[in-house]
């Protein structure tokens, strides 16, 4: 009986100083929006820069992306209730309400917004848009419905459009002079029309952020957050990273940085 009381007791003393669990994360569930070409849909599959950027993040961290596409109110509202793990959105987008109920880290890329205009038509264009602002005087410049460019320039003739491959059809045609565009929108325009990329000129208009917003209303969210992040890095240190913006840009080098704005990463390169 002695001994059987000393065994318990040497039980119940593991048991009071055994350590807890590690934290198991297998999934992220996140709602986006389709955006083409960084995330399309094609018979229930997700494809594009961005999903392939997280997917593979992901993976080096054990941890499987579940993905839904939904509207962009929507996908904002369900990660702000915690109906989601989160969404990914630039932050500009966002009221200051939805800013308290979403936990970030760092930009995991970087949008390129970019002033495309046939060289043959404007060979003296400016490569600053913001510099030379008088240039652009009496000109139609299309811009996307969506556009964080926020422009107050009454003697441009700014339209907008709903579509960005509208604005391009425009462009090529000769129905507008410029077009305010994301870079990779170009690429993947020019390859489906098989348009001589030299033909047109471009100047940087603006760069966005996009993060990934995680859910406070959920459990683990800067977990979450860490591990993203920690796989972000470990794609930039192997080379994934690079290796997939390649294959969405072709041989056509992104003109400024599509990386994550990090203080350790520049141009391509860690420091």
């Amino acid at each position: 009986m002695k001994r059987l009381i000393v065994m318990l007791c040497m039980v119940f003393t593991n048991l009071s100083i055994a350590k807890p669990e590690a934290l198991v994360i297998n999934n992220m569930y996140l709602t986006m929006v389709e955006y083409p070409p960084y995330l399309t849909s094609e018979k229930g599959e997700h494809r594009g820069l961005i999903v392939d950027v997280l997917s593979e993040a992901l993976k080096t961290q054990g941890v499987r992306l579940d993905l839904r596409l939904t509207s962009y109110p929507r996908a904002v509202r369900e990660a702000v209730e915690g109906r989601s793990d989160g969404t990914i959105s630039n932050l500009v987008y966002l009221t200051d309400e939805q800013k308290k109920q979403l936990y970030h880290k760092s930009r995991y890329i970087t949008f390129m917004e970019a002033l495309l205009f046939k060289k043959s038509r404007f060979p003296d264009a400016p490569e600053g848009y913001h510099a030379n602002k008088e240039y652009f005087d009496g000109k139609r410049v299309d811009v996307v419905l969506d556009t964080n460019m926020h422009v107050d320039e009454s003697r441009v003739k700014f339209a907008t459009n709903r579509r960005m491959v509208s604005m391009l059809d425009k462009l090529k045609l000769d129905r507008t002079d410029f077009a305010i565009v994301t870079y990779l929108n170009v690429v993947d325009y020019f390859n489906k029309n098989e348009i001589n990329f030299t033909d047109y000129g471009h100047t940087k208009v603006n760069t966005s952020g996009s993060y990934a917003l995680f859910s406070k209303k959920r459990k683990y969210y800067k977990e979450k957050a860490d591990i993203l992040e920690q796989g972000i890095w470990k794609i930039l240190e192997n080379g994934t990273y690079q290796k997939l913006v390649k294959h969405y840009y072709g041989d056509v080098e992104p003109p400024y940085d599509v990386w994550p704005t990090t203080k350790k990463f520049v141009k391509g390169q860690l420091l």
